[in-house]
């Protein structure tokens, strides 16, 4: 557990050795030693209060212990987590930081945004929060805000925040609410304490950061519907797969058929598993993502387009086509244009983190340049590890990006959702090829987006 500690003086101590200095030269001009004592008194006091908060200082974060619980630990942008951060006092030796956490005043810090139901205005900054015993003084709930480092505050609603400080302990609960997906980090927990003659300050960050990961929302879709064409069952990519062993494979939950139950995997795996397919090949599906669909970082469009809304979008439904695939049994596998590597995903509950995780930190291009060239770079290498199956997210194509696209599939074609300004072409270009393809708006239901015709 790191901790970073910075002691300020405050006005009265810049003053006091102003004052000392001031009075030692005066009694060392008039030949008085009292006064030289007084003014040697004064600066030595401003000193020796320096040298103990820089030891305090280190001292109170070594005491203290941050722990902190978020439920669930796994969401989905939109969705609503619980933060129980707890910062307590860690006897040493029989020593506590203080009498108590109190004059501590322990603050978790928790960026704004998360603590903002979706209806808020959203704000920039992270802001340390709980923790101050003094902050709750002739202040009602309805009345709490949340200061942003910028004139204006934010007001909380009452329940979003809630702090309890004891002697030793001071527990913070907040309701989180990511607004989008993305990574953050609660903490450090801040300390404030003034030494014993109010002349310094001690700042400290004080335990480790908590990750939170929001993943793109997912609605559940019909995939065995593909837009009229059934994906091939015990279709793959690669090497053919011909072991019975290799059925893709679950886990039992109350309902399914006993008969279906593989036992050799349930004793290797410790748990019950069922067949999802009878085949006795693999089937594989290729989700293919043109990242030229989704906006740069700090870009408001894509070089396809799309505003950022519609990108999000992009994101939601590429992600919910690639879990209703494994929740269906297929083995997927997902590439994004532009990415380093593809995700392979065998089974429902594992793939599902695997596949979303990817999803998390997925953005496009700043230039057109670059994101051509990751096409070209892409469908190079899908091409020669071609699979049975694909569904491609896309934008608009030229006819030979179309070309090099079809020649990813081994036979026939495959499933084109084409998404932005003018597809005709690419339409017409895709269905000339044996593919299915069709125009889809990003905006509305997933489920009425995939089974548009």
């Amino acid at each position: 557990m790191g901790a970073a500690s910075q002691v300020r003086p405050r006005p009265r101590a810049i003053v006091l050795a102003v004052s000392g200095l001031v009075i030692g030269v005066a009694g060392w001009l008039a030949a008085l030693p009292d006064l030289v004592g007084i003014g040697v008194t004064a600066v030595a006091l401003v000193g020796g209060a320096a040298v103990l908060a820089l030891v305090r200082g280190k001292r109170d974060a070594e005491l203290l212990s941050v722990e902190r619980v978020i439920t669930p630990a796994a969401l989905h942008a939109g969705d609503t987590a619980e933060l129980h951060s707890s910062v307590q006092a860690v006897s040493q030796g029989g020593q506590r930081p203080g009498r108590n956490l109190n004059t501590l005043t322990p603050q978790d810090t928790i960026p704004s945004e998360l603590l903002r139901p979706p209806s808020t205005k959203p704000a920039e900054s992270s802001t340390p929060l709980g923790g101050d015993p003094h902050l709750a003084e002739g202040t009602t709930p309805e009345s709490l805000s949340l200061e942003t480092g910028a004139p204006e505050t934010i007001a909380l609603e009452p329940t979003s925040l809630e702090t309890i400080a004891l002697a030793d302990r001071v527990d913070t609960f907040a309701t989180l609410h990511p607004p989008h997906r993305g990574r953050w980090s609660i903490g450090p927990v801040r300390t404030t304490r003034l030494d014993a003659f109010g002349l310094y300050s001690r700042r400290a960050n004080v335990g480790p950061l908590t990750p939170l990961t929001a993943w793109p929302a997912v609605t559940a879709v019909p995939v065995e519907s593909a837009m009229g064409t059934t994906l091939r069952r015990g279709a793959r990519w690669g090497a053919s797969q011909q072991s019975p062993d290799d059925a893709v494979l679950r886990e039992y939950v109350p309902g399914d058929d006993p008969r279906r139950i593989h036992w050799r995997a349930a004793a290797r795996q410790g748990s019950l598993m069922v067949r999802a397919e009878d085949s006795g090949t693999v089937t594989g599906v290729t989700v293919l993502l043109d990242s030229a669909l989704l906006t740069a970082p700090s870009a408001s469009r894509s070089v396809s387009g799309l505003f950022h809304q519609e990108s999000e979008w992009v994101v939601e439904h590429v992600a919910s086509l690639a879990c209703s695939l494994l929740d269906a049994g297929y083995h997927v596998r997902f590439v994004a244009t532009g990415e380093p590597q593809a995700v392979t995903a065998t089974q429902a509950d594992h793939g599902r983190i695997a596949v979303l995780d990817a999803c998390v930190d997925l953005h496009g291009f700043p230039s057109v340049k670059a994101a051509l060239s990751a096409r070209v770079a892409t469908t190079a290498t899908l091409a020669g590890q071609r699979t049975d199956n694909l569904v491609a997210v896309i934008p608009a194509f030229s006819t030979a990006d179309c070309a090099a696209l079809a020649h990813t599939v081994n036979q026939g074609g495959g499933i084109a959702l084409v998404i932005g300004a003018h597809p005709e072409a690419t339409l017409n270009a895709l269905t000339s090829l044996g593919w299915n393809a069709r125009a889809v708006q990003p905006t509305g239901d997933h489920r009425t987006a995939w089974l548009s015709r």
